[in-house]
């Protein structure tokens, strides 16, 4: 499984789509940041909202990596 990502992830590194890729997963990240970290608390609660922030964005980029690995992959193989 893992070769076959790599393998559909060549491409994507090659061009623009990796900048437009990884402007899109900065932005994700900064929202989910700032959103989660709005609202007073105490600083165990802003250290686990951040946590959190951190740990949902992560998700987000591996969701996204995976989709666009998976629809080359398919255009490749079709």
């Amino acid at each position: 499984m893992m070769v076959l990502l790599v393998d559909a992830a060549v491409p994507i590194l090659d061009g623009r789509l990796f900048f437009v890729l990884a402007s899109v997963v900065l932005l994700l990240g900064i929202g989910v940041r700032v959103w989660l970290g709005q609202g007073g608390g105490s600083v165990g609660e802003l250290n686990a909202t951040k946590w959190l922030g951190r740990l949902l964005a992560g998700g987000v980029v591996l969701v996204i990596v995976f989709l666009i690995c998976l629809a080359e992959w398919m255009k490749k193989h079709s």
